[in-house]
């Protein structure tokens, strides 16, 4: 079975609901919640309805409570139907240090960009619970709400603060609860087996993930007095059991993996193998979903194979959690790869993941991010110079120049050994910038000049060169066309290294009171940046 055909039989099998659908349909709301707790088929339904209308689907996560994350995400699902939203706002993120005191300035200039929705798009935020820790995130989505003409889908196990009983009233909003999702018998009865339907009907109280299970593990139940106590583990162990033993730790494994896709599955299992635990979970209906998005596990199945994976052995679960986490930092997936470290813990992933991942997720403006990692290191109590340089960073952004400089000394004492060339450089370049900022331009020099020294590639070089000059303006040096042309003898490799020079020329002839070529900073020029504080 190819994977075409494989997801055409894993999505026959969701439950459908028509009672539900038919409600969604008639209720004309421009906003549909669905409101339960986990397992209550919420975005199984929301799948089912949206099936054959235009959609763009973000799924929160953990990092989500992060409102860089939660714009630039919510910006990408909307760029699927509005191509270039959320540019503007990414430029905006990129240049503030503090983007959650910013939450609805970022949701007007995306609710512009989104200001000739389609009447007949929907944006999907899946999961939004996992958003709503934070009151920044919260005002985020309430503002784009209020500003944009967008037609909204919410799954969540709470109810948004901002979905009032006004907007229910007046019909902008449609609330399906607990109480509207739980299965009628006449809706279980259409896909339990009809071996103990009734017993099963009965112990289930209409809870979908259950039933849902129950159908999945079709005429295997057993007899009622059976039963165990926990009808979902007993499900789920129902189909563990009926998988080949070599698909079910290919299951276990695919379970531990915050999302699943089949390039995770090849890089764990070869391409052969794969196919195989692809093929077999999709004909089961243990997955559902596609290539584009990934594939879905049924929840509690999750839980219950993620229990079973403990059972092969901690030495085997620690190896097959530094292969996922390896896999995902190179494929710069930092949110999953931080997801499994929390589940599972392993301190050397997360000083690989700060390492690798701390520069992208601060140019996305992801400050809080970048601070959920280095609060975890410090609750496991983790040390690494690479920790202590990402705090730096983050002490920098916050204005907190003293303590910025004292944790990039500190990260310059403990340098690492194991062949990161530029670490050094790096960490001098931040010291500086701590101290420039700080209004200790001597200071900020030394730390500069030795960052030129340490420096590993033209882009440090020029970081170094370019903390020189400014430190040299303030102090009034003499030698500043020195200083300039010292920068600009270092290859200009782009956009921002150009406007760079053109900024240094432009300080020195306001200095000299010499003429300028204004066209050095000319606005398309401007417009191309990458870094918007260049």
């Amino acid at each position: 079975m190819d994977t075409v055909s494989a997801v055409a039989v894993g999505r026959r099998r969701i439950i459908k609901r028509p009672r539900l659908t038919r409600m969604l349909d008639e209720s004309g709301a421009r906003i549909i919640l669905l409101v339960a707790p986990a397992g209550y088929g919420k975005t199984t339904l929301a799948h089912e309805w949206l099936d054959e209308k235009r959609s763009a689907w973000y799924r929160a996560s953990t990092a989500s409570a992060d409102v860089a994350a939660l714009a630039v995400g919510l910006a990408s699902a909307a760029a699927e139907i509005v191509p270039g939203a959320g540019d503007r706002m990414r430029q905006r993120l990129r240049a503030t240090d503090r983007p959650e005191e910013e939450a609805r300035t970022l949701a007007e200039m995306l609710a512009e960009d989104l200001g000739e929705w389609p009447e007949d798009a929907w944006l999907v935020i899946d999961d939004y619970h996992l958003a709503m820790e934070v009151e920044a995130t919260n005002e985020f989505v309430a503002t784009l709400v209020e500003t944009a003409p967008i037609r909204l889908v919410i799954t969540s196990r709470a109810k948004p603060a901002w979905a009032t009983a006004r907007r229910r009233v007046y019909g902008e909003a449609l609330e399906l609860g607990g109480q509207k999702l739980v299965m009628s018998d006449e809706e279980a009865l259409e896909v339990l087996p009809s071996v103990n339907s009734l017993e099963v009907l009965r112990k289930a109280e209409g809870w979908p993930a259950v039933i849902g299970l129950a159908a999945l593990a079709g005429g295997s139940v057993a007899a009622a007095d059976d039963l165990s106590a926990s009808l979902a583990d007993y499900f789920a162990q129902e189909i563990y059991n009926a998988a080949e033993p070599g698909v079910r730790w290919g299951l276990c494994q695919l379970a531990v993996a915050p999302s699943i896709t089949s390039e995770l599955a090849q890089f764990l299992f070869g391409d052969d193998t794969a196919r195989l635990v692809l093929d077999h979970a999709l004909d089961q209906g243990v997955l559902t979903g596609g290539e584009a998005n990934g594939f879905d596990l049924h929840p509690l199945l999750r839980e219950f194979l993620q229990t079973h994976a403990v059972h092969y052995g901690d030495a085997q679960l620690a190896e097959l959690v530094q292969r996922m986490g390896y896999f995902l930092i190179g494929t710069c997936s930092w949110d999953d790869c931080f997801e499994l470290i929390e589940r599972f813990g392993s301190p050397e992933l997360l000083v690989k993941l700060v390492q690798a991942g701390s520069t992208d997720v601060l140019a996305a403006g992801r400050l809080a991010t970048l601070e959920r990692w280095l609060a975890y290191a410090r609750a496991q109590n983790i040390k690494s110079p690479f920790l202590d340089l990402a705090a730096a960073q983050v002490m920098l952004r916050q204005a907190r120049y003293k303590s910025a400089e004292t944790l990039a000394v500190q990260a310059m004492q403990g340098s690492p050994s194991d062949g990161d060339a530029g670490f050094l450089s790096r960490a001098y370049s931040i010291a500086g910038h701590s101290a420039h900022l700080a209004n200790r331009e001597n200071d900020a020099l030394g730390y500069y000049q030795e960052a030129e020294r340490a420096a590993a590639d033209a882009g440090q070089l020029r970081d170094a060169l370019w903390g020189q000059l400014l430190c040299a303006l303030d102090l009034d040096r003499t030698d500043l066309d020195v200083a300039l042309h010292r920068l600009e003898s270092v290859r200009v490799e782009t956009i921002d290294d150009s406007l760079r020079i053109a900024t240094g020329k432009l300080f020195l002839a306001l200095r000299l009171g010499t003429g300028l070529d204004v066209d050095l900073l000319r606005e398309p020029l401007i417009e191309q940046t990458g870094d918007p504080l260049v």
